[in-house]
């Protein structure tokens, strides 16, 4: 997710530089992409929490569900970034 986020601000030409760029980036995705990403701009967000937890708080339990969960949002939040950069940049389908 959080890759797809930083192509679509790199596209934009945004570049976050601060020492919170995973949330920075998060925020200006969201602000581009609008309302209707509200949602999954969201459930990204609470699991950029949660990693960072897990990350520096080892035995923070994670639960099947979480994990199934975080999958499916990241493969959504993909696809549809996806869909909008391709309207935008049709170009980006040479590459595939």
């Amino acid at each position: 997710m959080l890759k797809a986020a930083r192509a679509l601000l790199f596209l934009q030409g945004y570049r976050p530089h601060d020492g919170q760029q995973h949330k920075t980036t998060i925020e200006v995705a969201g602000e581009i992409l609008g309302k209707e990403f509200s949602e999954l701009i969201e459930m990204f967000d609470k699991m950029r929490k949660k990693r960072n937890q897990f990350t520096y708080d080892p035995m923070l339990p994670l639960s099947l569900t979480e994990a199934k969960t975080a999958l499916k949002t990241a493969d959504d939040f993909y696809k549809r970034v996806r869909i909008f950069l391709y309207k935008k940049y049709p170009q980006l389908k040479l590459f595939e």
